[in-house]
């Protein structure tokens, strides 16, 4: 009975040893916060995941680095007025049509070509930043990261638990961490935190701080018009009664030498018009989407024909057309489709996995191996890239360049699947 004591003690012990190890002091607030990171881990994650990010939300909207710019200048300036102005701070638009804004360790920030169609100003893009910057100031994505860690792993261990990204298949090695880092669920306090903090920094960057109140009265009023843009946007930050009623009474608090500043509006339509005369294109992919998942594929075929027509420059429509098109067994078409979407937008996964999927399932080995390659150019870490361009390259009879990508394959995974695989093939290959 002694002996067990002793160990339930030395257990309790070593739980107390690691939690208080694990815990750090809040920046925002200066209290002890569960986190088993330091500030330079907190960075690096943010940095890896950062990319892989973009490409789950298909990039930025291609040839508008104006409106790049401008969001990373309006960033910037609520950057500076924050509790850690040092972090690398990255404001990045992403070419999605979901209402989302997103913000990953160490300062990288992103919001949706989807949500930002949908202000007016530059105080309501500036509330939704500095929100965002908010969770990223507060360590709200490290908190949350720790909790699930001893969750997952057992109240005597301490690691990192982070899901997949979603991407899947021929890619899962491309999404890293990303998914869980992105779609982690904020706690209603966290909300709160950061609805205040968004509302502080705006004040101090010389918004108007009623901008808030309107972007989360839009918020309310999707979740009943357009439920399927706001669906992710509502998991991972919950909105209710209670934070339209705090956004009133903060506002309530503040003199009116602020809350009658006027709204930036001038500045903020400048840079969207680029963005608002792509709109007609973009409301037609969004239809062809709709009908896609109703399996009406020629009818999505032509919507997505007519987003590219209107506007021809995102690879983005084609590709989207590329598989409705194959779903309606226009093969050759699909091809076609396919290949002027990866050539359209090279830096995407999408269009280029789109591509080497199709011509893979069709045979055609060496347009195949083509849209792998583009893959590994994006990740050039996947062993799974490389494994599966090199087969292409060897259906297409390029032994030599299959023969390359094996060996590439077998240096990143020297002992898992697709290395060995790829160690098999070689092995197999004539002359090699």
């Amino acid at each position: 009975m002694e002996a067990l004591q002793n160990r339930i003690y030395l257990a309790a012990m070593l739980v107390l040893l690691l939690i208080s190890a694990a815990c750090a002091t809040n920046p925002v607030t200066g209290e002890q916060q569960l986190a088993m990171m330091s500030e330079a881990d907190e960075v690096a994650l943010g940095k890896q995941a950062y990319p892989q990010a973009i490409q789950q939300y298909q990039g930025p909207p291609p040839q508008d680095p104006e409106l790049q710019r401008y969001v990373s200048k309006v960033g910037d300036k609520l950057a500076r007025v924050s509790h850690r102005p040092h972090l690398p701070w990255e404001f990045i638009v992403v070419n999605s049509d979901e209402i989302n804004a997103f913000a990953l360790p160490g300062g990288k920030v992103a919001i949706t070509r989807g949500l930002l169609t949908r202000f007016d100003s530059e105080d309501e893009l500036a509330y939704v930043l500095g929100h965002e910057i908010g969770h990223a100031t507060a360590r709200h994505h490290v908190s949350q990261h720790a909790r699930s860690s001893l969750m997952s792993l057992g109240v005597l261990g301490v690691g990192i638990a982070l899901g997949g990204s979603g991407w899947g298949g021929v890619a899962q090695q491309a999404a890293g961490t990303v998914g869980g880092l992105t779609l982690l669920s904020y706690s209603r306090d966290q909300e709160r935190q950061a609805d205040d903090l968004g509302s502080e920094y705006m004040i101090k960057a010389g918004y108007n701080p009623k901008a808030q109140l309107e972007v989360m009265q839009l918020f309310e009023n999707l979740r009943t018009s357009e439920p399927s843009f706001v669906e992710t946007l509502l998991a991972t930050h919950p909105m209710d009664s209670e934070r339209i009623a705090n956004a009133k009474a903060r506002l309530a608090k503040l003199p009116a030498s602020i809350t009658s500043r006027p709204l930036k509006t001038k500045a903020f339509e400048q840079a969207m018009a680029t963005q608002r005369k792509r709109a007609p294109a973009y409301r037609e992919a969004v239809q062809g989407d709709k009908v896609l998942q109703a399996k009406r594929y020629s009818v999505a075929a032509r919507h997505y024909a007519k987003a590219s027509k209107l506007y021809g420059g995102d690879g983005i429509f084609d590709t989207k057309r590329a598989v409705a098109l194959w779903q309606g067994g226009q093969r050759n078409q699909a091809l076609k489709a396919a290949g002027r979407g990866a050539y359209l937008s090279p830096g995407l996964l999408l269009t280029q996995n789109v591509k080497a999927q199709l011509n893979a399932k069709a045979k055609h080995w060496l347009p195949a191996a083509e849209g792998f390659e583009g893959m590994t150019v994006i990740v050039p870490q996947s062993a799974e890239l490389q494994l599966y361009a090199g087969y292409c390259y060897e259906q297409a009879g390029k032994n030599q360049q299959a023969a390359q990508r094996y060996r590439r394959a077998m240096r990143l995974d020297p002992y898992g699947k697709y290395g060995q695989t790829a160690s098999q093939r070689l092995r197999e290959l004539p002359g090699y």
